[in-house]
């Protein structure tokens, strides 16, 4: 689907009450939009709208004057003649825009109007043509015309007797009445009715979009998002009469079920329809096309059989806030195209992947009830890049695991569990291309020697854990070619239970570590030999010491050539060498709450921040 141009002529009438001059926009280029995810996260980004109203009140205020009143209009006119320059002009500018609250439309320049409803959730990207108020349209209603053979663009007619000066634009696709309703016309081949309060597509006559005059449907119609509304079900026209849709966004509304035709739609791949009122699976018809599918936020306990694998071109399927319990069959899914299967926030406690996902790249299972994961479970799994296992109850994972299960594996989140202990052959053979590994917020008091055989991690998360020893070891104590300490790259080990011997470690382990945090620990000095200093750090950019019990910092940081921040917040630091005032590389040093220092120094040396407290440390 290429760039569509959207050219919308804002002409209004020129009536012999209302004096408005005619105004139009000039055509402005329409990128195809993106396809948004409903209940997916899904980023918010502005829009320009066309605000259409019931007008026949104020059609019969100004475009159907009384032959009194306007000659009553003109002897003013005349009688003001005789009046000064400044007086004229006030005039002139109280009589622009008649019809408009306090001045406020759009000026000509394509302002957009501060008093505007908020714009639609789509994720839309590309420009658009300027608001259009309802003032500048003396009817509610608006057709298309027929169109040139070169244009695409939808245009708007309004449909008054009173119009002296009308011209039609090019059109091949436009929507007719929808009373008290903003609609998005956002290109040729999409139409946006989000937030609109609909409850009935039938009774706002949507179907009639094709203008030509020739009796055309909606045949070209691609995307259709009717989020946030509160829709309970979709009439059958729309799989009768757009035959060549792509996408429907039904998300926040109120659908149990859906048309068995949609099925019929050969073209559609993308269905969201998050935050309804699902019950089942078997509420969507089996469409062979699709290939998203998103089912979150609604009320579906029960996974049925023979239902889900016949979507043989599914690729992402999500099932997220769900009220889910068992899985006990991964032949539930198509499991040979699936790639992406997000189950996150049930309530499941067992979990059976009984037949080999051939091709699937991430699986969420986040916040669960899982407690035990083991060999069994993921042994059909081979081709998993992201597993997301965090916030469940686990007690024991990856025992029993085979050599190479799991071997593309490069992101492993098991954060906030209930694991002591990890399996020690753990890492050994398995997660050979494992790049981000989080451990943190478990009951963890060691960690396995087979760690250090991640030759490729490069992200570790160990916080809020019991660890009072680490077993890193460096490369030239390794017997493997490549090992942990010559990948790893961040590390982050907040809130456990290392000392000074922990931290010293680390700083003879690692060698190409860029950031390290150990706050809230229990070290009370940095000790760096001078092998460490030269060996070791060699691109460390930031060191995150706060809430320790520090009470000075070793000459040696200097070595440190590439340290921008170093943070030691909250400790008990007294004095500091004049080496760090000669840093000139470090630009943030953070030594909030360290009282006993900082009662020390002169106020506007404080106030200056870092460079002022380098420069004191050098005098």
């Amino acid at each position: 689907m290429g760039n569509s141009t959207s050219s919308v002529d804002t002409s209004s009438s020129s009536s012999s009450s209302a004096g408005r001059k005619r105004s139009s926009s000039t055509p402005v280029s329409v990128d195809s939009l993106p396809i948004p995810s409903g209940g997916d996260n899904t980023t918010t980004t502005s829009s320009r709208f066309l605000q259409v109203k019931d007008n026949n009140s104020r059609k019969s205020k100004s475009s159907t004057s009384s032959p009194s009143s306007t000659s009553k209009k003109i002897e003013k006119k005349s009688s003001s003649k005789g009046s000064s320059g400044s007086s004229s002009k006030k005039g002139s500018n109280n009589n622009s825009n008649p019809q408009s609250p306090n001045n406020n439309n759009n000026s000509n320049d394509g302002t957009a109007n501060t008093n505007a409803p908020p714009p639609s959730p789509q994720s839309i990207t590309g420009s658009f043509s300027p608001p259009i108020q309802s003032q500048s349209l003396p009817s509610h209603s608006f057709i298309s015309s027929s169109s040139p053979s070169n244009s695409t663009s939808p245009s708007i007619l309004p449909t008054t007797t009173t119009t002296t000066n009308t011209t039609t634009s090019s059109s091949s696709s436009l929507l007719s009445t929808i009373s008290e309703a903003l609609i998005y016309i956002t290109s040729d081949d999409e139409i946006d009715y989000t937030r609109k309060n609909l409850r009935d597509l039938e009774k706002n006559n949507i179907k009639t979009i094709d203008g030509s005059g020739g009796g055309g449907t909606l045949d070209k119609l691609v995307k259709i998002h009717l989020g946030h509304n509160s829709l309970t079900t979709l009439p059958d026209w729309i799989a009768n009469d757009c035959k060549s849709l792509q996408c429907i966004n039904v998300y926040d509304n109120q659908i149990d079920r859906l048309p068995s035709n949609i099925g019929e739609l050969e073209h559609l791949e993308k269905l969201i329809i998050s935050m309804n009122s699902i019950q089942s699976v078997s509420a969507i018809p089996v469409i062979p096309s699709l290939q998203h599918l998103s089912m979150a936020s609604n009320l579906i306990a029960v996974l049925e059989q023979d239902h889900l694998d016949q979507f043989v071109n599914l690729k992402h399927l999500l099932l997220d806030r769900n009220q889910l319990v068992d899985i006990p069959s991964s032949s539930l899914f198509p499991t040979s195209s699936l790639q992406l299967l997000s189950l996150s926030h049930n309530q499941i406690n067992n979990l059976n992947f009984n037949q080999p996902f051939i091709n699937i790249l991430k699986l969420n299972l986040s916040y669960n009830k899982l407690k035990k994961i083991d060999g069994q479970v993921l042994i059909h799994l081979n081709h998993l890049e992201d597993l997301d296992l965090s916030f469940n109850e686990i007690i024991s994972f990856g025992d029993s695991l085979e050599s190479d299960q799991l071997c593309n594996l490069r992101s492993l989140n098991l954060e906030s569990n209930q694991l002591e202990s990890l399996w020690e052959p753990l890492f050994k053979n398995q997660f050979g291309n494992l790049v981000s590994l989080n451990l943190a917020s478990n009951k963890l008091l060691s960690l396995p020697t087979s760690i250090n055989c991640l030759g490729r991690l490069e992200i570790l998360y160990l916080d809020n854990n019991q660890l009072n020893n680490l077993p890193f070891s460096s490369s030239s104590s390794s017997s493997s070619s490549s090992s942990l300490s010559s990948s790893l790259k961040e590390l982050y080990v907040n809130n456990n239970k290392l000392n000074n011997t922990n931290l010293s470690s680390i700083f003879e382990a690692f060698e190409i570590l860029e950031k390290i945090s150990v706050a809230s620990n229990q070290i009370d000095a940095i000790e760096i030999d001078d092998s460490t200093a030269l060996k070791s750090f060699k691109s460390i950019r930031m060191i995150d010491l706060s809430n320790n019990k520090l009470k000075t910092v070793s000459k040696k940081i200097y070595s440190f050539k590439q340290l921008n921040q170093l943070v030691l917040a909250n400790n008990k630091i007294e004095s500091l060498p004049s080496e760090i005032g000669k840093m000139d590389w470090l630009l943030d040093l953070d030594l909030t709450k360290n009282n006993i220092f900082l009662k020390q120094l002169p106020r506007q040396v404080y106030q200056k921040g870092t460079q002022g407290i380098k420069d004191y440390l050098c005098k």
